[in-house]
């Protein structure tokens, strides 16, 4: 998967008219439905950090938007907003309050599903999420580990500097991984989702 998010990417003029890249793949396992979204951002503060890279499952298809001019970043917030927002409902997620603040979709349509992976270890320590990756194996076994979500800040810094496309591939493949750990929670037997 990787290396097709790399060659799909490099056949992509970074130049010129076009502000993001966008990526089409077809899924085994349909999501029966509404959707699952899920954003790389530049930080963690929706009122300072920027997103970067939206992703999304719905039906059989995993749709990847990506920024690549900062300076468009406005219409590249605009168009996720909408594209969000035309989405089947439900929308699942991993602790989906961070793609709801970001996005601006404050609404109730949002199912999260960190509250099936909460711990109390004990009374010294506060409730513990565990992160996506505790709860879920690797999508690609034969593949290489993904980065972890706390680098992508550093990649996309490394991809404004460089233009390098190796950036955009690693922020990619690390959001397709997440989409598709999130839909494995999802495909887990003992979630309900229609609740």
């Amino acid at each position: 998967m990787r290396n097709q998010i790399h060659k799909d990417i490099s056949r992509h003029t970074l130049f010129g008219a076009h502000y993001f890249i966008s990526l089409e793949y077809k899924l085994d396992n349909p999501l029966t439905n509404g959707c699952i979204v899920d954003i790389e951002t530049t930080g963690l503060n929706p009122l300072s950090d920027k997103i970067i890279t939206l992703g999304i499952i719905k039906k059989n298809l995993l749709l990847i938007y990506q920024l690549t001019h900062e300076d468009s970043y406005w219409r590249f917030w605009s168009l996720c907003n909408r594209l969000v927002k035309k989405q089947p409902i439900p929308r699942y997620g991993y602790a989906c309050g961070f793609e709801a603040d970001f996005l601006k979709i404050l609404d109730d349509n949002w199912h999260d599903l960190t509250e099936y992976f909460e711990v109390d270890y004990d009374n010294e320590c506060p409730v513990r999420r565990y992160s996506l990756v505790d709860v879920t194996r690797h999508p690609f076994p034969n593949e290489p580990i993904d980065i972890d979500g706390s680098q992508v800040p550093q990649e996309w810094q490394q991809y404004l500097t460089s233009k390098n496309k190796i950036h955009l591939t690693n922020i990619i493949y690390h959001s397709v991984c997440d989409l598709h750990r999130t839909k494995q929670l999802i495909d887990k037997k003992h979630i309900n989702v229609n609740t």
